[in-house]
């Protein structure tokens, strides 16, 4: 794992050992600040330092954009189910986000990271065809998939009919002129699924016919074709969920 923000939450929750961790002998005065809170961390969980050239960081993470630090850990640890998710939510109604066919980590990450600090509960993936956590998927996170619960199923299908039996509905997002309902005009406040598809081809078939309704971003007119990417529209979606819900908040307590 590599990046300030990933690695601090990885310390900070301590969900996998850390095996080794390697700080740049030469940190840019821009993360100092926030290398330094790291490094304080890093000692109060008894992890010590390693110091490294920035090259060999490079060559570590075949380039990427490391900011001057690189953890070694074991394998990202997934639950195996959706109840986990469910259990998150404790008295809330549940906010789920269901990825069907992302496969590019970045949109990945983008969308654990709107998930968690737009009121959701956690993102569930299929075992395959997906994009999976990764280096480049906690970076692009900022480390939110230490906090947010993450589901891989074997069976999405399987998972959809759990969801429905315990009364949470499912949403299709779908680009305008698919027959979606503004986000606006569907009610998120109650126990929601938010299912979002791969770039090119959107849901699967017979996912999005499992759904309750379908649901869109409506966009300005005359755009000839042009639409967001999953983890923008994702990002709407959650917002407008997060603000239903505050507003319904607002009324039951008077």
């Amino acid at each position: 794992m590599y990046g300030i923000h990933a690695v601090t939450e990885l310390l900070r929750s301590a969900s996998s050992p850390i095996f080794a961790l390697c700080v740049s002998e030469s940190s840019s005065p821009a993360t100092s600040a926030a290398l330094a809170s790291l490094l304080r961390i890093a000692q109060e969980q008894g992890v010590e330092p390693i110091m490294r050239s920035r090259g060999e960081l490079d060559r570590l993470t075949r380039g990427a954009v490391h900011q001057g630090v690189v953890a070694f850990c074991s394998a990202f640890r997934y639950h195996s189910d959706v109840h986990g998710i469910l259990r998150a939510a404790g008295n809330e109604p549940p906010l789920v986000v269901i990825l069907d066919g992302v496969t590019d980590p970045q949109n990945l990450g983008a969308l654990v990271r709107s998930t968690y600090v737009l009121g959701g509960h956690g993102v569930v993936l299929p075992m395959n065809n997906s994009a999976q956590v990764t280096a480049a998927t906690a970076k692009a996170a900022a480390g939110a998939t230490e906090v947010l619960p993450i589901a891989q199923v074997a069976n999405l299908l399987r998972t959809l009919r759990d969801l429905k039996d315990r009364e949470v509905q499912l949403l299709a997002a779908v680009a305008p002129g698919q027959g979606g309902q503004p986000a606006w005009d569907c009610d998120l406040s109650r126990p929601t699924a938010i299912l979002l598809g791969s770039e090119g081809k959107g849901l699967r078939p017979q996912v999005r016919k499992s759904c309750d309704g379908r649901i869109e971003v409506p966009m300005q007119a005359g755009l000839h074709g042009a639409s967001l990417n999953v983890s923008a529209a994702g990002a709407v979606l959650l917002y407008e969920a997060l603000r239903q819900r505050r507003k319904q908040a607002a009324i039951d307590h008077g």
